[in-house]
C-alpha cells in the first residue's frame, strides 16, 4: 500500500492551512501584517470531550475551532448532494 501523504487547501483558508489525507494539518510559510516572517508548521491537535480532534485555525484577528475529520472530508470526498 502507498502511504503518500497528500496535502490540500483549506476552503476559507487557502494559502494558509492545509489539511492531509492522514488527518494532519499545517500553516503554511507566509509574511504577516507587521512583515514578520512566519515558518510553516504541523498544528497540534486537541480532543473535545467526545474524543473528536479539533484544531484552532487564526484568519483576521478571530479564531475558528474545527473538527479535523470534517477537514479531510471536505479535502478529499466528493459530495454530490451536499451533505
Amino acid at each position: 500500500m502507498n502511504s503518500t501523504e497528500i496535502w490540500k487547501d483549506i476552503e476559507g483558508f487557502e494559502g494558509l492551512y492545509q489539511v492531509s489525507n492522514m488527518g494532519r494539518v499545517r500553516s503554511l510559510e507566509r509574511v504577516d501584517a507587521q512583515g514578520r516572517r512566519l515558518k510553516g508548521k504541523v498544528i497540534a491537535s486537541f480532543p473535545n470531550r467526545n474524543g473528536y480532534l479539533k484544531v484552532n485555525l487564526y484568519w483576521d484577528r478571530s479564531i475558528k475551532q474545527v473538527f479535523i475529520h470534517r477537514l479531510v472530508a471536505a479535502a478529499f470526498l466528493d459530495n454530490p448532494d451536499n451533505l
